[in-house]
């Protein structure tokens, strides 16, 4: 760039047909196309734009709302990666884990949020995960656009990144993220097509309480999987609770819990003494965040790889 306005400015010293005001005006005209498109704007266009629901619904939303309330982590996430970090004026707590949520104010717990608070805080868009239909109803009624999310799968987030992002008025961030995930999933694809794959450690995964985990098809079991891993609880489809039983006869050699929710004393819980895992103490706690389906999707990954590879090598 630095060349650029020296030509520039080379180009109009030889013609003094321009005063100096106007050759300034074009050097800053320069400078300025030359920096990155910013995703936050100080005022806000007065048209719309209309924007599809994961539900498939469609509504109208501020073409740039300056206003945000996300009650979803994953949108939460995406817009402070998209550079609307300065937008959101209220988040719920489980959206906090992410990275820059920790100074914007929380306006209550998953859908337990006052109609008061949130009238309170004027804003002119929310996000919600798709099955929070009653506080959907409740932006409704104070007459916010609500877009709702949906990332059952991660073959699903390119799509929803560019959701958010066109809701945000931050295509570019959006898609720049979206193609990245795209490739990253592609990649994998292509790897694991190839013969002679290793092995995969078996792995259970514990959720927000004793024995709660994800089946397949989710967006927990496709992680598992990207991460090198098998799902011990793959038979069962969606959320599931396995016995103790189950556990025992699926004996993962590695186990993950939730950091800073997870059971302490998961090793002794009765009759599990004999898991593969148990008895190596292969037993290791994952952030929350990991599981957070956003733009970090290769990174969250890679830790998890990361983890479930220090179990194998301590074989």
């Amino acid at each position: 760039m630095k060349a650029a306005v020296s030509l520039l400015l080379a180009s109009t010293a030889k013609r003094p047909r321009f005063s100096r005001r106007v050759r300034l005006i074009i050097v800053l005209a320069c400078i300025a196309a030359a920096l990155p498109i910013a995703c936050s704007r100080t005022s806000e266009p007065q048209t719309s734009v209309s924007a599809s629901n994961a539900t498939g619904a469609s509504n109208k939303t501020p073409s740039h709302p300056l206003r945000i309330v996300s009650l979803c982590s994953a949108a939460t996430d995406a817009v402070i990666q998209f550079g609307a970090a300065d937008r959101l004026v209220g988040v719920d707590q489980y959206s906090r884990i992410a990275p820059g949520a920790d100074k914007i104010p929380v306006v209550g717990k998953g859908s337990a949020v006052s109609k008061e608070t949130i009238a309170a805080l004027r804003p002119n868009l929310a996000f919600v995960w798709y099955y929070q239909n009653d506080v959907a109803a409740m932006f409704e009624e104070l007459g916010v656009p609500t877009i709702r999310i949906r990332v059952a799968r991660v073959a699903e987030l390119p799509d929803t990144l560019r959701l958010i992002g066109e809701s945000l008025d931050c295509r570019d961030q959006a898609n720049r993220a979206a193609e990245r995930i795209q490739k990253f999933l592609d990649s994998h694809k292509a790897t694991s097509a190839v013969a002679g794959a290793p092995i995969k450690p078996r792995v259970f995964l514990e959720m927000y309480g004793p024995f709660k985990t994800m089946g397949r098809n989710t967006y927990v079991d496709d992680l598992l999987n990207l991460a090198g891993a098998e799902n011990v609880a793959a038979e069962a489809e969606g959320s599931v609770i396995l016995s103790a039983e189950k556990l025992v006869q699926s004996d993962p050699g590695v186990i993950l819990r939730l950091k800073d929710l997870g059971d302490a004393k998961i090793a002794e819980r009765p009759g599990i003494d004999s898991l593969l895992a148990v008895r190596q103490n292969h037993i290791y706690d994952v952030d929350r965040y990991y599981l957070t389906a956003g733009p970090s999707l290769p990174e969250s990954v890679e830790k998890l790889r990361a983890v479930i590879a220090r179990a194998v090598s301590n074989n």
